[in-house]
Protein backbone atom coordinates (compact mmCIF):
# COMPACT_ATOMS: atom_id res chain seq x y z
CA UNK A 1 0.00 0.00 0.00
CA UNK A 2 0.95 3.44 -0.86
CA UNK A 3 0.22 7.30 -0.76
CA UNK A 4 1.47 9.77 -3.65
CA UNK A 5 1.41 13.38 -4.21
CA UNK A 6 2.25 15.67 -7.03
CA UNK A 7 1.83 19.28 -7.64
CA UNK A 8 2.30 20.98 -10.89
CA UNK A 9 2.54 24.24 -12.23
CA UNK A 10 2.54 26.72 -14.87
CA UNK A 11 3.61 30.09 -15.31
CA UNK A 12 3.36 31.26 -19.02
CA UNK A 13 2.65 34.42 -20.90
CA UNK A 14 1.02 32.02 -23.46
CA UNK A 15 -1.21 29.47 -21.28
CA UNK A 16 -1.05 31.61 -18.16
CA UNK A 17 -0.58 30.99 -14.20
CA UNK A 18 -2.66 27.69 -13.24
CA UNK A 19 -1.64 24.94 -10.44
CA UNK A 20 -3.08 21.37 -10.06
CA UNK A 21 -2.98 18.95 -7.43
CA UNK A 22 -3.27 15.07 -6.91
CA UNK A 23 -3.72 13.28 -3.98
CA UNK A 24 -4.24 9.37 -4.26
CA UNK A 25 -3.62 6.60 -2.35
CA UNK A 26 -3.55 2.88 -3.84
CA UNK A 27 -2.39 -1.21 -2.79
CA UNK A 28 -0.72 -4.01 -4.73
CA UNK A 29 -2.03 -8.03 -3.94
CA UNK A 30 0.23 -10.42 -5.58
CA UNK A 31 -1.65 -13.90 -5.13
CA UNK A 32 0.16 -17.44 -6.11
CA UNK A 33 -2.74 -19.48 -6.94
CA UNK A 34 0.02 -22.08 -7.32
CA UNK A 35 3.77 -22.56 -8.55
CA UNK A 36 2.58 -21.74 -11.93
CA UNK A 37 -0.48 -19.03 -11.62
CA UNK A 38 0.18 -15.93 -10.29
CA UNK A 39 -2.49 -13.03 -10.35
CA UNK A 40 -1.06 -9.14 -9.57
CA UNK A 41 -4.49 -6.96 -8.51
CA UNK A 42 -3.88 -3.16 -7.99
CA UNK A 43 -6.28 -0.62 -6.68
CA UNK A 44 -5.81 2.90 -6.85
CA UNK A 45 -8.18 5.97 -6.08
CA UNK A 46 -6.89 9.50 -6.72
CA UNK A 47 -8.60 12.91 -6.71
CA UNK A 48 -6.86 15.95 -8.98
CA UNK A 49 -7.64 19.44 -8.90
CA UNK A 50 -9.25 19.58 -12.13
CA UNK A 51 -10.34 16.36 -12.66
CA UNK A 52 -12.37 15.23 -9.32
CA UNK A 53 -12.24 11.57 -8.18
CA UNK A 54 -11.63 8.48 -9.92
CA UNK A 55 -11.08 4.73 -8.88
CA UNK A 56 -8.50 2.74 -10.99
CA UNK A 57 -8.77 -1.24 -10.44
CA UNK A 58 -6.20 -4.07 -12.52
CA UNK A 59 -5.36 -7.25 -12.66
CA UNK A 60 -2.80 -9.45 -14.30
CA UNK A 61 -3.37 -13.06 -14.69
CA UNK A 62 -0.39 -15.53 -15.82
CA UNK A 63 0.29 -19.20 -16.23
CA UNK A 64 3.50 -21.20 -17.15
CA UNK A 65 3.15 -24.39 -18.65
CA UNK A 66 6.61 -25.50 -19.79
CA UNK A 67 7.72 -23.52 -22.05
CA UNK A 68 4.40 -21.64 -22.60
CA UNK A 69 3.33 -18.60 -20.74
CA UNK A 70 -0.46 -17.21 -21.07
CA UNK A 71 -1.00 -14.33 -19.94
CA UNK A 72 -4.19 -11.78 -19.66
CA UNK A 73 -4.87 -8.26 -18.37
CA UNK A 74 -7.96 -6.06 -17.54
CA UNK A 75 -8.17 -2.58 -15.98
CA UNK A 76 -9.37 1.11 -16.04
CA UNK A 77 -7.49 4.05 -17.01
CA UNK A 78 -7.32 7.33 -17.09
CA UNK A 79 -5.83 10.90 -18.02
CA UNK A 80 -6.36 14.52 -17.03
CA UNK A 81 -5.82 17.36 -19.70
CA UNK A 82 -2.45 18.99 -19.44
CA UNK A 83 -1.93 22.60 -19.81
CA UNK A 84 -1.34 22.68 -23.45
CA UNK A 85 -4.94 21.13 -23.92
CA UNK A 86 -6.68 23.63 -21.57
CA UNK A 87 -5.06 26.82 -22.09
CA UNK A 88 -2.70 26.85 -25.32
CA UNK A 89 -2.93 29.91 -27.14
CA UNK A 90 -4.57 31.34 -24.80
CA UNK A 91 -3.13 34.77 -23.36
CA UNK A 92 -1.94 35.39 -27.11
CA UNK A 93 -3.78 37.51 -29.23
CA UNK A 94 -4.34 37.79 -32.63
CA UNK A 95 -4.35 34.37 -33.64
CA UNK A 96 -4.83 33.67 -36.86
CA UNK A 97 -4.37 29.50 -36.91
CA UNK A 98 -3.19 26.71 -34.46
CA UNK A 99 -3.67 24.40 -31.68
CA UNK A 100 -6.76 26.14 -29.10
CA UNK A 101 -6.71 24.71 -25.53
CA UNK A 102 -10.03 23.96 -24.00
CA UNK A 103 -10.61 24.72 -20.19
CA UNK A 104 -13.76 22.57 -20.17
CA UNK A 105 -12.15 19.22 -20.72
CA UNK A 106 -13.16 16.14 -19.46
CA UNK A 107 -10.58 13.47 -18.12
CA UNK A 108 -10.20 10.42 -20.44
CA UNK A 109 -11.73 7.46 -19.44
CA UNK A 110 -10.58 3.86 -20.58
CA UNK A 111 -10.89 -0.07 -19.70
CA UNK A 112 -8.70 -1.99 -21.94
CA UNK A 113 -7.76 -5.73 -22.07
CA UNK A 114 -5.31 -7.86 -23.41
CA UNK A 115 -4.70 -11.56 -24.32
CA UNK A 116 -1.67 -12.97 -24.94
CA UNK A 117 1.58 -16.09 -24.50
CA UNK A 118 5.23 -15.97 -24.85
CA UNK A 119 6.55 -19.17 -26.31
CA UNK A 120 10.02 -19.83 -25.62
CA UNK A 121 11.27 -21.62 -28.55
CA UNK A 122 14.58 -22.65 -27.32
CA UNK A 123 17.35 -21.49 -25.10
CA UNK A 124 17.51 -17.88 -27.09
CA UNK A 125 14.60 -17.23 -28.65
CA UNK A 126 10.98 -16.43 -27.70
CA UNK A 127 7.60 -15.86 -29.41
CA UNK A 128 5.04 -13.52 -28.35
CA UNK A 129 1.31 -12.68 -29.47
CA UNK A 130 -1.14 -10.37 -28.26
CA UNK A 131 -4.75 -9.52 -28.48
CA UNK A 132 -5.24 -6.11 -26.98
CA UNK A 133 -8.16 -3.71 -26.84
CA UNK A 134 -9.35 -0.29 -25.49
CA UNK A 135 -12.79 1.24 -25.37
CA UNK A 136 -12.61 4.93 -24.90
CA UNK A 137 -14.51 7.67 -23.55
CA UNK A 138 -14.16 11.31 -23.47
CA UNK A 139 -10.58 11.05 -25.26
CA UNK A 140 -8.98 14.39 -25.48
CA UNK A 141 -8.01 15.10 -29.40
CA UNK A 142 -7.82 17.89 -31.39
CA UNK A 143 -10.37 18.53 -34.09
CA UNK A 144 -10.12 21.09 -37.29
CA UNK A 145 -12.79 23.61 -35.95
CA UNK A 146 -14.15 26.77 -37.73
CA UNK A 147 -14.17 30.68 -36.45
CA UNK A 148 -17.96 30.45 -36.04
CA UNK A 149 -17.70 27.01 -33.62
CA UNK A 150 -14.76 28.00 -31.30
CA UNK A 151 -16.48 28.19 -27.75
CA UNK A 152 -14.23 31.46 -27.37
CA UNK A 153 -13.30 34.17 -29.99
CA UNK A 154 -11.62 37.14 -27.81
CA UNK A 155 -8.30 36.21 -29.32
CA UNK A 156 -9.24 34.28 -32.71
CA UNK A 157 -9.69 35.79 -35.94
CA UNK A 158 -12.79 35.50 -37.95
CA UNK A 159 -11.21 34.10 -40.57
CA UNK A 160 -9.33 31.59 -39.16
CA UNK A 161 -9.40 27.67 -38.90
CA UNK A 162 -8.30 26.23 -35.62
CA UNK A 163 -7.38 22.95 -33.97
CA UNK A 164 -9.64 23.00 -30.71
CA UNK A 165 -8.96 20.06 -28.40
CA UNK A 166 -12.07 18.41 -27.57
CA UNK A 167 -13.42 15.04 -25.51
CA UNK A 168 -14.20 12.66 -28.11
CA UNK A 169 -17.13 10.61 -27.01
CA UNK A 170 -16.60 6.95 -28.11
CA UNK A 171 -13.35 5.54 -29.55
CA UNK A 172 -12.34 1.44 -30.03
CA UNK A 173 -8.84 0.47 -30.48
CA UNK A 174 -8.47 -2.71 -31.44
CA UNK A 175 -5.22 -4.60 -32.39
CA UNK A 176 -2.53 -7.86 -32.74
CA UNK A 177 0.88 -7.75 -31.64
CA UNK A 178 3.32 -10.37 -32.67
CA UNK A 179 6.92 -10.63 -32.10
CA UNK A 180 10.15 -12.54 -32.25
CA UNK A 181 13.34 -11.93 -30.28
CA UNK A 182 16.85 -14.03 -30.58
CA UNK A 183 19.59 -13.59 -28.58
CA UNK A 184 22.82 -15.98 -29.19
CA UNK A 185 25.55 -16.59 -28.28
CA UNK A 186 27.71 -17.99 -31.66
CA UNK A 187 31.25 -18.57 -29.74
CA UNK A 188 33.28 -16.90 -27.05
CA UNK A 189 33.57 -14.00 -29.46
CA UNK A 190 30.50 -13.74 -31.67
CA UNK A 191 27.20 -13.12 -30.45
CA UNK A 192 23.75 -12.01 -32.32
CA UNK A 193 20.77 -10.35 -31.11
CA UNK A 194 17.61 -9.87 -32.98
CA UNK A 195 14.22 -8.41 -32.42
CA UNK A 196 11.28 -8.03 -34.72
CA UNK A 197 7.44 -6.78 -34.06
CA UNK A 198 4.22 -6.45 -36.40
CA UNK A 199 1.26 -4.43 -34.76
CA UNK A 200 -1.85 -4.37 -36.72
CA UNK A 201 -4.15 -1.65 -35.48
CA UNK A 202 -7.54 -0.87 -35.91
CA UNK A 203 -9.15 2.68 -34.42
CA UNK A 204 -13.47 3.20 -34.74
CA UNK A 205 -15.45 6.41 -33.54
CA UNK A 206 -18.74 5.28 -32.93
CA UNK A 207 -20.14 9.09 -33.48
CA UNK A 208 -18.77 10.27 -36.86
CA UNK A 209 -14.90 10.78 -38.36
CA UNK A 210 -11.87 10.39 -36.34
CA UNK A 211 -10.11 13.38 -34.96
CA UNK A 212 -6.75 14.64 -35.69
CA UNK A 213 -4.40 12.57 -33.59
CA UNK A 214 -6.47 9.25 -34.12
CA UNK A 215 -6.88 9.51 -37.95
CA UNK A 216 -3.01 9.83 -38.11
CA UNK A 217 -2.25 6.74 -35.73
CA UNK A 218 -0.95 3.92 -37.60
CA UNK A 219 -2.61 1.07 -39.15
CA UNK A 220 0.56 -1.20 -39.15
CA UNK A 221 4.17 -1.04 -37.73
CA UNK A 222 6.89 -3.06 -38.37
CA UNK A 223 10.27 -2.93 -36.75
CA UNK A 224 13.47 -4.95 -36.28
CA UNK A 225 16.68 -4.33 -34.37
CA UNK A 226 19.63 -6.14 -34.89
CA UNK A 227 23.03 -6.02 -33.07
CA UNK A 228 26.08 -8.33 -34.14
CA UNK A 229 28.77 -8.21 -31.89
CA UNK A 230 32.75 -9.16 -32.05
CA UNK A 231 35.08 -9.39 -29.10
CA UNK A 232 35.44 -5.42 -29.64
CA UNK A 233 33.41 -4.47 -32.49
CA UNK A 234 29.23 -3.82 -32.36
CA UNK A 235 27.12 -3.63 -35.79
CA UNK A 236 23.90 -2.35 -35.03
CA UNK A 237 20.99 -2.01 -37.48
CA UNK A 238 16.95 -0.37 -36.37
CA UNK A 239 14.29 -0.46 -38.71
CA UNK A 240 10.80 1.11 -38.42
CA UNK A 241 7.74 0.71 -41.51
CA UNK A 242 5.05 3.12 -41.04
CA UNK A 243 1.55 2.56 -42.58
CA UNK A 244 -1.60 4.78 -42.08
CA UNK A 245 -4.62 6.19 -43.85
CA UNK A 246 -4.74 8.31 -46.39
CA UNK A 247 -5.44 12.38 -44.55
CA UNK A 248 -7.89 14.26 -45.62
CA UNK A 249 -6.97 17.96 -46.93
CA UNK A 250 -5.91 20.13 -43.46
CA UNK A 251 -5.86 23.49 -44.33
CA UNK A 252 -3.14 24.56 -41.47
CA UNK A 253 -0.78 21.76 -41.41
CA UNK A 254 1.28 19.88 -44.24
CA UNK A 255 0.61 16.67 -45.77
CA UNK A 256 1.91 13.36 -43.63
CA UNK A 257 3.61 10.68 -45.26
CA UNK A 258 0.71 7.54 -45.43
CA UNK A 259 3.36 5.27 -45.43
CA UNK A 260 7.79 5.52 -45.10
CA UNK A 261 10.51 2.97 -43.84
CA UNK A 262 13.26 4.59 -41.67
CA UNK A 263 16.43 2.65 -41.30
CA UNK A 264 19.55 3.79 -38.68
CA UNK A 265 22.69 2.20 -38.49
CA UNK A 266 25.84 2.17 -35.73
CA UNK A 267 29.11 0.53 -35.00
CA UNK A 268 30.79 0.68 -31.48
CA UNK A 269 34.30 -0.10 -31.33
CA UNK A 270 35.15 -1.44 -27.62
CA UNK A 271 38.54 -0.97 -26.16
CA UNK A 272 40.54 -3.08 -23.62
CA UNK A 273 37.58 -2.86 -21.07
CA UNK A 274 34.12 -2.35 -22.37
CA UNK A 275 33.60 0.81 -20.30
CA UNK A 276 35.51 2.78 -23.27
CA UNK A 277 33.93 3.02 -26.81
CA UNK A 278 33.97 5.18 -29.73
CA UNK A 279 30.63 5.00 -31.88
CA UNK A 280 29.64 6.28 -35.43
CA UNK A 281 26.11 6.34 -36.04
CA UNK A 282 23.92 7.12 -39.10
CA UNK A 283 19.88 8.20 -38.64
CA UNK A 284 18.20 7.89 -41.65
CA UNK A 285 20.53 6.05 -43.48
CA UNK A 286 18.63 6.17 -46.78
CA UNK A 287 18.18 9.79 -46.43
CA UNK A 288 14.08 9.21 -46.88
CA UNK A 289 11.84 12.24 -47.23
CA UNK A 290 9.31 11.64 -44.23
CA UNK A 291 6.26 14.16 -43.51
CA UNK A 292 5.05 12.41 -40.08
CA UNK A 293 3.68 13.29 -37.04
CA UNK A 294 1.56 16.75 -37.51
CA UNK A 295 2.97 16.98 -40.60
CA UNK A 296 6.50 18.16 -39.88
CA UNK A 297 9.56 16.84 -41.97
CA UNK A 298 11.93 13.97 -40.13
CA UNK A 299 15.62 14.87 -40.67
CA UNK A 300 17.69 13.67 -43.68
CA UNK A 301 20.26 11.28 -42.93
CA UNK A 302 22.16 12.46 -39.61
CA UNK A 303 25.32 11.35 -39.10
CA UNK A 304 27.03 11.30 -35.35
CA UNK A 305 30.39 9.88 -34.30
CA UNK A 306 31.20 10.25 -30.14
CA UNK A 307 32.85 8.40 -27.45
CA UNK A 308 31.86 6.99 -23.74
CA UNK A 309 33.91 6.73 -20.72
CA UNK A 310 33.07 5.68 -17.34
CA UNK A 311 35.03 6.34 -14.44
CA UNK A 312 35.29 4.62 -11.51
Amino acid sequence: MGAQYIGRNIRSNDRGNHTVQQFALYGIWQQYFSKNFISNTSLRTEYATNGGWVLVPQINLSYQLNQLQVRASAGYAYRNADFTELYNNYNRTGIRSGSIGNPNLNPEKSFNYEFGFDWITASSSKVSLSAFSRNSRDLIDWTLTPYADMPRKENLVATGNYLLAKNQSSIQVEGIELDYLIDKKIDDNHSLKFKSGLIWINTKNSNGPLSFYLSSAPKFLANFTTTFSTKRIDFNLTGLYKSRNEQTANPILLPMSNSYFVMNAKINYRFSQSKYLVFIQADNLFNSTINDFIGAPLPGRWIQAGARFIFN
